[in-house]
């Protein structure tokens, strides 16, 4: 069986956005923790942008329960991705709001950023969510889905047809 090597492995990609040519990296196991950090501290980060910039309005007791909800929040989603027992309830919402963070604008630059800085080393954050827009987020989630698929080598699809080869063989002499 021949496989041509570009489907077995996760490799880099050119792509055009906003007019610049970009070489796209896989994704990674590290990048998806990075995201999930994101994720879990997001809470946190809203929390502060608002209240720098409508903090005056609040008395205090208001942005302390502003400050103690965003601390709630973070604990929960970090004890979920540390893989503590949680209800189901709250594990969809959790799931659901994971998805919506991941492919918002903001959750977009960030993973096109993980993926770029590989290539691109002193490219920032910031430079690199002025290439995300409404029309450019689906192209580069297609993108980075495609090329970040977690694919197998040659040889572990050649183990896999070698298991699959004695199943058949220990299906036939246990039926017999």
């Amino acid at each position: 069986m021949t496989i041509p090597l570009q489907q077995l492995t996760a490799e880099p990609t050119t792509v055009t956005i906003n007019g610049k040519e970009l070489m796209l990296s896989p994704l990674r196991v590290k990048d998806v923790g990075s995201m999930t950090q994101w994720f879990c501290e997001k809470p946190l980060e809203d929390c502060n942008l608002h209240l720098q910039k409508y903090g005056e309005m609040y008395h205090e007791k208001k942005r302390r329960k502003l400050v103690d909800d965003a601390h709630k929040e973070y604990e929960l989603r970090l004890s979920i991705s540390n893989g503590h027992e949680i209800d189901e309830k709250t594990i969809n919402k959790f799931s659901d709001e994971m998805r919506k963070a991941y492919s918002s604008l903001e959750g977009t630059a960030r993973l096109l950023w993980l993926s770029l800085k590989k290539t691109n080393p002193e490219l920032t954050l910031d430079e690199t969510k002025e290439l995300v827009t409404l029309d450019t987020m689906a192209l580069i989630n297609d993108t980075l889905m495609a090329i970040s698929t977690v694919k197998k080598s040659e040889d572990e699809l050649m183990m896999e047809e070698d298991d699959d080869e004695d199943s058949e063989k220990k299906t036939k002499t246990s039926c017999s």
